[in-house]
């Protein structure tokens, strides 16, 4: 008699298989989305810096400027989005004495300045 077909321990072999090789990979990839909201939210601390200059030339005076103040200089209400997708984040331009531009940035459940590798509440 000539059996054509799978038995039943080899589908549930592949499976099995299949199941351990998704869960492996899965993580991978929801590890490399967390690296790359970090990521993201850097780029805003750093977009937020590059409007020093311009905001010392209207302003002359040290100071912290919130977000909502720098949309005027180009900073685009979509870059102040969470990149996690979890509301938004809050940041503001500090203009030192001796004219340092430090942005500071704080995207909840995902990056805060100063915070390089941990996810924040920014409750500090």
């Amino acid at each position: 008699m000539n059996k054509k077909g799978f038995t039943l321990i080899e589908l549930l072999a592949v499976i099995v298989i299949l199941g351990v090789i998704m869960a492996v990979t899965s993580s991978a990839v929801l590890k490399q989305k967390a690296k790359a909201n970090v990521e993201e939210a850097k780029k805003l601390e750093h977009s937020i810096e590059t409007l020093g200059p311009e905001v010392w030339l209207e302003k002359k005076q040290p100071g912290k400027y919130w977000l909502n103040e720098l949309t005027k200089y180009g900073l685009k209400s979509s870059e102040i989005k969470n990149p996690s997708g979890k509301g938004i984040c809050e940041g503001y331009l500090e203009i030192t004495e001796d004219k340092e531009f430090i942005g500071h940035i704080c995207c909840p459940g995902l990056y805060q300045t100063g915070s390089a590798d941990k996810p924040t509440n920014c409750s500090s």
